[in-house]
């Protein structure tokens, strides 16, 4: 006799996260009335994580995948994944924690139908401070082209308030390890398969802490967010095959709009600059001419290009 499949896999990436690392897993087994699993990919690290997933072993629905060699980070949230057995599955920093709720809210959206399936998730900066819900979104399904580009744009899906079918993890190819936005592209990749049904909850599902040393954190406050964001939409032989390439291009001036109003409330004119000049290089069409704008606005003035302003550029553009 085969043991079931469990219902929902919770993955768990790690490497030297030993501090924070149990509160993932207990945040994951704390869940009841479904059957779930926990799997760590634990990356060689040379802390205590090892010692900390070991005490979990004796819980049946715990198990540690243990790994010699230490890999990208990409390529162990891809490992994490494929140790796992549930239909569905969500990825949880080892420094992140879920909500008990959470098994509630993809149980029901795949009850009616959903493929990928998101909740909103509580920001916490360095300083322990809760954002609001994020991304904010109340109950959403994004259908057809439009919606799959208000995934591009709007990036409503967070690694540990978000749920994935197995199946289809292995049917985009897991993560691209080229992107450290790998999480952003994969979402989109699996919202644009044949029959996709991405659903939104507005229930919080997780808790993801900003601040905690992460890469990411360090390039956005240095402006090279943009430059790897830029990398990933260049690749566009898969985003213009899912009719999506103007909305990326929209979403990477809106990240770059976004980081360079935050650098010039710090009065870093320089990195303001540097996140614009990679919004030129790799926008295309209105959005790289508006970057261009709003450059030359900000070495002039110290602020980004007025409404008026773009306006009149957009009016230019499209009577060319």
């Amino acid at each position: 006799m085969t043991e079931s499949r469990p219902f929902l896999s919770f993955c768990i990436p790690n490497y030297n996260m030993a501090p924070w690392l149990g509160g993932a897993i207990e945040s994951a087994l704390a869940i009841t009335g479904h059957d779930i699993e926990v799997v760590v990919a634990e990356n060689a690290s040379t802390d205590d994580s090892l010692a900390v997933a070991s005490s979990f072993s004796s819980d049946r629905r715990f198990r540690l995948a243990g790994f010699d060699r230490h890999v990208p980070p990409i390529e162990n949230l891809n490992r994490a994944v494929r140790a796992s057995t549930g239909e569905w599955a969500v990825l949880l920093s080892a420094d992140d924690v879920v909500s008990p709720v959470l098994a509630d809210v993809v149980a029901e959206a795949a009850a009616r139908g959903a493929t990928l399936i998101g909740s909103n998730v509580i920001l916490v900066n360095a300083a322990g401070e809760p954002s609001r819900p994020h991304p904010g979104y109340g109950p959403h399904t994004y259908k057809g082209r439009a919606g799959l580009a208000k995934v591009a744009t709007r990036r409503p899906f967070f690694l540990c308030g978000t749920a994935f079918r197995r199946s289809d993890f292995d049917k985009v190819g897991g993560m691209d390890p080229r992107w450290l936005t790998a999480d952003h592209d994969f979402f989109i990749r699996v919202a644009g398969l044949p029959g996709a049904v991405p659903m939104q909850d507005p229930r919080i599902g997780g808790t993801y802490f900003v601040d905690r040393g992460s890469t990411w954190t360090r390039l956005v406050k240095s402006g090279d967010d943009i430059r790897i964001l830029g990398k990933m939409y260049q690749d566009r032989g898969m985003y213009r095959s899912l009719g999506i390439d103007r909305a990326v291009n929209r979403t990477l001036r809106g990240e770059a709009i976004h980081g360079v109003r935050k650098d010039l409330s710090r009065g870093d004119r320089a990195t303001a600059c540097k996140r614009l000049r990679f919004t030129v290089s790799y926008a295309r069409g209105l959005p790289r001419a508006a970057a261009l704008l709003d450059l030359l606005s900000v070495r002039l003035f110290g602020r980004v290009a007025t409404p008026q302003l773009r306006s009149l550029l957009t009016t230019i553009f499209r009577a060319g």
